[in-house]
C-alpha cells in the first residue's frame, strides 16, 4: 500500500498542522486541535491578487513565497536543513522524508490559495465563515424593531431594553460533501520535463477548485426569490423601453421594507453590457470604479457593488444583502502519496465548503431579476 501523509491547513486559524481532519470529530494526529502546535502560519496579506478579470492587471501585491508562510515548528525545519545538507537536492522517492515532506505540503497548500479566484469573481459576493470543525450554527442579526424617534430616550427615563432579532445559518460541511482533486507526476515526467508538470498541475488545480466553488455559489444564488422584469437592451425609436436604474431602485426599496440592506449586485458581462450601454445609463462611464478583479462600483447607486461572473446566466441579476448569503469555509488538506511500483508522486487536495442561503432571507433579503 502506498504511504499517505497530510497536513490540515484551517482558515479560522490561518495556521497549518500536521495530520488530516477529515470528517466531525477526528483530530490531527490523534491529538485535540486546541492542544495540539501548528507548524506554519500563513500571512494572508502576502499572497498575490493580481487580474482584473478581462485579461489585464490591477495593482496589488506581488506573491511574497517567503514572506507568506511562517514556519513554528523550528525542530521540523531543522530536520528538514539536515536531510537536505545529507542527500542533496536530487531527490525522487527519497522526498517522503517526514519534516521535509511536512514543508512541501505547506507549500501546496500555499501555492494553490495563493492561485485561487484569478478567473472567477462570485467568492466576493458572499459572507465567509470560518467553519473548522465542520459544524456550526452562525446566527445573523437582522435588525432591532424600535428605530428612529421610537428610539428617543426622555430625561430620567430608562432606554428600552430590546433584544435584536437573529436568523441561523446552520452549516453541516461534513452533510454536504467535500471538494476533492488529485495531482500526480509519474517519474519519467517529472525528470524528462523542461517546466515542471507539478508545478503546471497545482496552477490548473488551483483553477479548477475555483471553477466548482464559483458553481457551488452560483447553484446557492438561485435560492433568492424569482422577480421578472424586462429586457434592458429592448430598444424604441431613440431610446431603451426599461431603466435598470429603476429595476435596481425598486428591488432595493422591497428589500429595505424586509429590514435588509442590500449591497451586492451579480450578473454576467452580457448583461452588464446592456446594463452600461443603456440610455438611462449610458454617458456616465465616469462614475464606474473598478475596485478588483470583476468587482465595481457606481457612484449613481451609492452602496452597492457589482461582480461581474460568466457563471451567471445571460438576463439574470441577483440583487440582495451579503448577510443572506454565508459562505462556510471549512479545513483544506494536502495529502502526500508515493506508489514506487507505478513510480508516481502524487496529492490529493481536499476541501469543505457550504454556500448557505437562509429560507427566510431567500425571499426577504435578496431578489433573482430574470428577463434582462
Amino acid at each position: 500500500m502506498p504511504k499517505v501523509e497530510a497536513v490540515t491547513f484551517v482558515p479560522y486559524t490561518n495556521k497549518f498542522y500536521v495530520g488530516a481532519i477529515g470528517e466531525m470529530g477526528e483530530t490531527f494526529s490523534g491529538r485535540s486541535e486546541q492542544n495540539y502546535e501548528p507548524i506554519a502560519i500563513l500571512h494572508p496579506k502576502k499572497l498575490a491578487v493580481m487580474s482584473d478579470g478581462f485579461g489585464g492587471k490591477i495593482p496589488g501585491p506581488s506573491y511574497d513565497r517567503q514572506g507568506a508562510v511562517e514556519y513554528v515548528n523550528h525542530e521540523m525545519m531543522r530536520k528538514a536543513e539536515r536531510y537536505v545538507q545529507a542527500h542533496g537536492h536530487h531527490y525522487q522517492a527519497e522526498v517522503d522524508s517526514t519534516s521535509l515532506a511536512n514543508i512541501t505540503r505547506v507549500e501546496l497548500l500555499t501555492e494553490i490559495r495563493n492561485a485561487m479566484y484569478k478567473d472567477v469573481f462570485l467568492i466576493n459576493g458572499v459572507d465567509r465563515i470560518p467553519v473548522p470543525k465542520l459544524k456550526l450554527d452562525y446566527d445573523i442579526q437582522l435588525h432591532i424593531k424600535t428605530r428612529g424617534k421610537n428610539a428617543l430616550v426622555p430625561k430620567r427615563q430608562k432606554p428600552q431594553v430590546e433584544a435584536p432579532e437573529f436568523i441561523q445559518a446552520n452549516f453541516d460541511l461534513s452533510a454536504y460533501g467535500k471538494l476533492s482533486r488529485t495531482i500526480d507526476v509519474a517519474d519519467e515526467d517529472e525528470l524528462s520535463a523542461l517546466i515542471s508538470p507539478s508545478q503546471k498541475s497545482i496552477e490548473d488545480l488551483s483553477q479548477v477548485m475555483s471553477q466548482d466553488e464559483n458553481s457551488l455559489i452560483k447553484d446557492a444564488l438561485a435560492e433568492f426569490e424569482n422577480q421578472a422584469k424586462g429586457s434592458w437592451s429592448a430598444f424604441t425609436t431613440d431610446h431603451n423601453t426599461r431603466s435598470p436604474l429603476v429595476d435596481i431602485a425598486t428591488e432595493r426599496a422591497r428589500i429595505v421594507k424586509n429590514h435588509g440592506r442590500p449591497n451586492t449586485i451579480v450578473m454576467n458581462s452580457i448583461t452588464w453590457a446592456h446594463m452600461i450601454g443603456n440610455s438611462f445609463v449610458k454617458g456616465m462611464e465616469q462614475a464606474f470604479t473598478q475596485r478588483g478583479a470583476g468587482v465595481f462600483t457606481f457612484d449613481k447607486l451609492p452602496g452597492f457593488t457589482f461582480i461581474i461572473d460568466e457563471d451567471i446566466a445571460d438576463g439574470t441579476a441577483y440583487l440582495y444583502d451579503k448577510r443572506a448569503l454565508t459562505y462556510g469555509e471549512g479545513p483544506m488538506v494536502s495529502e502526500t502519496f508515493r506508489d514506487p511500483q507505478s513510480a508516481v508522486s502524487g496529492n490529493v487536495i481536499r476541501k469543505w465548503v457550504q454556500p448557505l442561503v437562509p429560507t427566510k432571507l431567500a425571499t426577504s433579503f435578496g431578489s433573482e431579476m430574470t428577463g434582462l
